[in-house]
């Protein structure tokens, strides 16, 4: 029995050993990429997290290597924007959204809301996307940018994890008052609070960023990312049984309910876009847990749209189709979010949509701030 335990008190401090000198001789020969990237979120007090505000940073992975720059106002891309629109603008698209909005993956030009601020410049589009935005944190953009910039247009982007978002998650928090405004009951938002202002980012400690990161971790979780995909799959992803999904649709409703009532409190329209993800449109990037009750959503997603008598545009027949006539990918294998040909499918087919309210926009007269309507925070 002792030599048995000394036995395994050997074999467990050798692999603590080899452990050891392999964290020694990767941080020697190799830097993850985590740690050549920059830092692109940070906490937000009203939104729960933003995208780093006054920076111009890079990020890399296995699979890609790009530049990307964020705004003082917090936001992708160089642009600012004010309450007075530019002149010649006859249409302002506000697009909330996850990452796919923000554009990982791709350079700040390579961003579909950025070629589409190319192809229509009549039109002023203001990327709100981040990582990890649901319902929940859309709304909290909407009810405070969106009430500041005052947009003909708001694009809801929905993603099929946007329902395990908006389940798991207690805050930002809304319900409807008994007089059908929309309100936040998490936190009372400042009087002062500017979501135009000009902000700078917390400075980030780069020696402590290294010291807390495991690279032996890392080599595991990027270099090898793709090949654990195929071999193991992933963790099984939210919902996984039928009462779990209902369970979550019924979350997700009354955002996109309460979504809707909040831009028609600004004076706007609101297009409820779906963006599938890489199982639905190429057959073969499925991927062990991540089942199809997760998956798919677009079939629902409609139905709820057409009940909240929502404007629905999906992107599922659009990658479909060119996932069948082109040889370039339009998802990263591993990462999975939108390539370069994937946003610019993406945009090519908005622009003509945007292009249609054009005929309209001469008819908007842009609401004052001081006629828009108060709601309670």
């Amino acid at each position: 029995m002792r030599r048995a335990l000394m036995g395994g008190v050997t074999i467990v401090f050798g692999l603590a050993i080899g452990f050891g000198v392999a964290e020694l001789a990767l941080r020697l020969t190799w830097t993850p990429p985590v740690l050549r990237s920059t830092p692109v979120e940070e906490a937000h007090a009203i939104y729960r997290s933003a995208p780093r505000p006054a920076i111009t940073g890079k990020r890399v992975s296995s699979e890609f290597e790009y530049t990307f720059t964020h705004s003082a106002q917090g936001m992708r891309g160089a642009e600012e924007f004010a309450q007075m629109r530019p002149p010649g603008t006859k249409l302002r698209v506000l697009v909330l959204g996850d990452s796919f909005t923000y554009g990982v993956g791709v350079a700040d030009d390579e961003a579909f809301v950025d070629r589409l601020r190319r192809a229509l410049p009549v039109v002023e589009f203001i990327n709100a996307g981040c990582s990890g935005y649901g319902q929940r944190e859309q709304l909290a953009i909407l009810d405070q940018l969106g009430a500041a910039l005052r947009p003909d247009l708001i694009v809801a982007t929905f993603f099929w994890n946007d329902l395990g978002d908006n389940f798991n998650k207690d805050w930002p928090a809304f319900v409807f008052d008994p007089a059908g405004l929309v309100v936040r009951t998490d936190l009372a938002v400042p009087a002062d609070f500017d979501p135009l202002a000009r902000r700078t980012a917390r400075p980030i400690d780069e020696q402590q960023r290294a010291r807390n990161t495991v690279y032996l971790k890392r080599l595991y979780r990027g270099a090898l990312r793709g090949l654990r995909y195929r071999l193991f799959g992933v963790q099984t992803r939210f919902p996984t049984t039928p009462a779990e999904r209902a369970a979550a649709w019924e979350v997700t409703r009354p955002y996109l309910a309460m979504m809707k009532a909040r831009a028609a409190e600004i004076g706007a329209g609101l297009v409820l876009l779906s963006i599938p993800g890489q199982d639905r449109v190429d057959p073969d990037a499925h991927i062990d847990g991540i089942e199809p009750l997760a998956v798919n959503v677009e079939e629902t997603l409609a139905d709820v749209a057409a009940a909240l008598e929502i404007e629905y545009w999906s992107l599922l027949e659009p990658l479909r189709a060119a996932q069948e006539t082109t040889d370039e990918r339009l998802y990263y294998f591993a990462d999975r979010h939108l390539t370069p040909h994937g946003n610019r499918i993406v945009a090519d087919w908005l622009a003509p949509r945007f292009e249609a309210r054009l005929g309209r926009a001469d008819d908007i007269v842009p609401t004052s701030p001081m006629e828009l309507p108060t709601a309670a925070n």
